[in-house]
């Protein structure tokens, strides 16, 4: 299954590492459970809200391994429905249902509903993170176990006095997150119920991700690096907005003439390498890659240190304002 939505996608291999992960923190449930605010729940972490919602779910009978009707369906959601606290939070586990339950949930089944909250989180996580299909899996799977834990939930409303709530709450997060700052990201995903081990867990995601970026720098550093100045980048002439649409510059960035296409992973050309030079003159002193005019990992984890430091949304793609930053300063450094 490959999780599809507004034209981006989940490949099969990291939705197989995303419902490893989850479920490892989850847990995979085949029969109905109170979870800790006693709501009724099943699979991994599905809420089941009415007994008529329970009817639209396969069970099998135990004993028999025959379907369950509809009828033994509402009797097992209403019998432990019944079992609820008179206080929340739950303190009682999953397994503690499981003598009280007669039907069993088919491993498939589980699956399904697995891959449905999947989907409808993948949804909101494209909603919360405009960049969301150009992070790393690693990223990716963090956030998908923060969500599929707190819920999208919604924005501060100062005029109903409502504090946001669910992932839009962490707002550090989010901000980390567009500007590819895993570091800061794995500093800010601590959350409240999940057990010390699953947070750490997540963080060592976002950790790996910075590792990543700093390895595809070394990796694409020039065996000579050229040391120039180091520079500071500028918010100057910076539009508002997605850096997605192209620019032609009035002067060339680097004594080259620059071309209006979007520049990303897979680029080629001279245009290319001329937005390499330009990155070395931005990070001189603290990052150097090799100006071959291929646009890899490397030169993509250079943009979004460049974007970082001009605070905009570090995406790693080189559109209208990223091309402005670097022609402003590498004009500036020429006396232009």
């Amino acid at each position: 299954m490959t999780l599809a939505w507004r034209g981006g996608s989940i490949s099969d291999a990291t939705l197989t590492k995303i419902r490893s992960f989850i479920g490892n923190g989850e847990g995979r449930v085949a029969h109905f459970y109170l979870d800790s605010r006693s709501l009724v729940t099943v699979a991994v972490g599905y809420y089941c809200p009415t007994a008529e919602d329970a009817t639209t779910l396969s069970y099998l009978n135990k004993t028999t391994r025959a379907p369950a009707t509809a009828a033994e369906k509402k009797k097992e959601w209403e019998t432990i429905q019944a079992l609820s606290p008179a206080h929340t939070p739950n303190s009682h586990n999953a397994k503690f249902y499981e003598s009280s339950t007669t039907l069993v949930m088919p491993d498939a089944e589980i699956t399904r509903l697995f891959d449905v909250k999947l989907q409808e989180f993948y949804a909101d996580l494209v909603d919360v993170f405009s960049g969301f299909d150009s992070y790393p899996e690693k990223a990716k799977i963090a956030l998908f176990d923060m969500i599929y834990n707190l819920g999208e939930g919604r924005n501060a409303d100062p005029a109903r006095h409502r504090k946001a709530t669910g992932l839009r709450q962490f707002h550090t997060l989010i901000a980390a997150c567009q500007n590819h700052d895993w570091v800061k990201a794995a500093g800010a995903c601590r959350r409240h119920g999940p057990s010390d081990q699953r947070n750490n867990d997540t963080k060592a995601l976002f950790l790996a991700c910075a590792a990543e970026d700093r390895t595809a720098l070394q990796s694409a550093a020039p065996k000579k690096a050229d040391q120039q100045p180091q520079s500071a980048v500028t918010t100057a002439s910076v539009i508002p907005g997605r850096d997605r649409a192209p620019y032609q510059h009035r002067a060339p960035l680097h004594h080259r003439s620059i071309s209006t296409r979007l520049l990303q992973i897979g680029s080629r050309g001279q245009d290319v390498r001329a937005v390499q030079r330009a990155l070395n003159r931005v990070l001189a002193g603290v990052s150097q890659i090799e100006t071959d005019g291929v646009f890899g990992a490397g030169t993509a984890a250079a943009v979004r240190m460049a974007q970082s430091r001009a605070k905009i949304p570090a995406d790693g793609v080189v559109g209208g304002n990223t091309m402005r930053i670097l022609d402003l300063v590498v004009s500036q450094q020429s006396g232009a």
